[in-house]
């Protein structure tokens, strides 16, 4: 996601049949259906980090693409593992959905709509 205006939020998604990029409304509601459907268990999280902090932290040495055994599931791509400069396997903090663990924020569904949604009628007696 991208703010480059005070009302805008874009949508960078490399996996969507979107245009690319998305506004973020048109995201959220082609993407995402209400958690009030869903048992508490299955609500959706999102964490969000800053590019800068994901490109100098995060650091994968591919462990999760291994069996118990140490062979891999599915051959590794051909490109060498992305390492930060600690060199630590960090992926669980970066998908771990608990508050207060791994970088950035976690957010809720609702919480994610309000706070990165920018209503174009707030937006416009914002800059009244």
């Amino acid at each position: 996601m991208h703010n480059p205006l005070p009302n805008r939020c874009l949508v960078y998604d490399l996996d969507t049949t979107l245009p690319f990029p998305t506004y973020f409304h048109k995201y959220v509601t082609e993407t995402f259906r209400s958690d009030l459907a869903l048992r508490p268990e299955h609500h959706r999280f999102f964490r969000v980090i800053p590019a800068d902090t994901y490109l100098i932290e995060f650091s994968s040495d591919r462990r999760h693409m291994r069996r118990p055994d140490g062979s891999w599931i599915k051959p590794p791509p051909s490109y060498p593992p992305i390492l930060s400069n600690t060199n630590m396997h960090c992926l669980g903090d970066f998908i771990c959905m608990s508050a207060g663990k791994g970088p950035g924020a976690v957010y809720s569904l609702s919480e994610f709509v309000q706070y990165f949604y920018k209503s174009p009628h707030v937006v416009a007696q914002h800059n009244k």
